[in-house]
């Protein structure tokens, strides 16, 4: 006699040994959430955790060593924001390495320049020059017209195209009075400035008098250099009186 209540392993509802449940559910239940259905946790559903932050220390790193002045405080920035980007605390780390990366050039950079201008090496500015000081450079051998460059002290036993022989600071109205190109402006502002023997040498035909500014058109503050020359363009080996 057949088991209407699927005892029979053939019954059409499943009972039997090869599945107890009359239902056909599977074993285990058939309830769990299924895949994708946004549970936290869940196969394929969302994370519940907050997004990470970009670190604010490392982006500025990266912006601060772009710039020409602050290189140095974007490399330290950059130290900073590596720490606080490890291990994917935040997001970020890329902006601080290339934060560290540029600082280092940028400090790199200015050491050279200060080590450049200390040694020379872009030639000494005219508001350094000091009275009695022998120098070299572009343009003095003549009337400086076209402008003097590279300047650079030596010692007055090499060779060299001019001395120092007066400096004097302009004033405010000294200034806005110099004409560059005004040879006896040039004596007026030199004269004053000379002991008898410099004095002498300025009348003399074998030498030329030059007078230097920083500028062409200085500012109050500038100094008036007067250098002496050789007229025949000629070198210097020695010191003059």
């Amino acid at each position: 006699m057949s088991d209407p209540y699927g005892s029979n392993p053939q019954s059409p509802y499943g009972g039997g040994q090869g599945n107890p449940n009359p239902y056909g559910a599977p074993q285990g239940g058939g309830y769990g959430p299924p895949s994708g259905s946004g549970y936290p946790g869940a196969p394929g559903g969302y994370d519940a955790t907050p997004p990470k932050k970009t670190d604010g220390v490392s982006v500025a790193s990266f912006v601060l060593s772009l710039l020409c002045c602050t290189g140095l405080i974007g490399l330290i920035l950059g130290f900073i924001g590596l720490s606080r980007t490890k291990g994917g605390q935040r997001k970020g780390r890329g902006f601080a390495i290339a934060g560290i990366a540029l600082g280092l050039v940028s400090v790199l950079v200015g050491v050279g320049l200060v080590v450049a201008v200390s040694t020379g090496l872009f030639g000494t500015p005219i508001n350094d020059l000091k009275d009695g000081q022998c120098i070299t450079g572009n343009g003095l051998d003549k009337s400086a017209d076209e402008g003097v460059s590279g300047i650079k002290v030596v010692k007055c036993d090499e060779d060299h195209d001019a001395q120092v022989i007066a400096t004097k600071k302009l004033s405010s109205s000294e200034a806005k009075a110099y004409d560059f190109g005004d040879q006896q402006q040039i004596v007026e502002h030199c004269s004053p400035m000379l002991d008898a023997g410099e004095a002498s040498l300025i009348i003399d035909p074998k030498y030329f008098v030059i007078a230097l500014t920083q500028d062409k058109k200085p500012s109050s503050g500038d100094k008036v250099v007067c250098v002496l020359t050789l007229a025949d363009g000629g070198k210097l080996d020695k010191k003059l009186p």
